[in-house]
């Protein structure tokens, strides 16, 4: 099972997520925690880049939303938006 491990897996310079992943061995033992995880993320969201528009949902200031003005990000994101979206409805 080593080519399953985190290590094998990911380079976790590339990613925001890797403080919860170096808690765990196997990627489906972060599972359970990325619920949290993703809400603490929010808090480090730089207003100047998001508006808080309810309880943890975010809005990139510079990214533009669908049709119906209901795309909301819920994943921290770099300067540029990004394919992780949540569409709430």
């Amino acid at each position: 099972m080593e080519e399953l491990k985190i290590a094998q897996l990911f380079d976790l310079t590339e990613t925001i997520a890797a403080p919860l992943f170096m808690r765990h061995t196997y990627p489906w033992e972060v599972l359970p925690e990325i619920g949290e995880y993703i809400l603490e993320l929010g808090g480090t969201l730089s207003f100047d880049e998001y508006e808080l528009v309810n309880d943890n949902i975010w809005i990139a200031k510079e990214c533009q939303s669908c049709t119906n003005g209901k795309h909301y990000r819920t994943l921290y994101h770099r300067q540029k938006c990004r394919d992780k979206t949540f569409v709430h409805s």
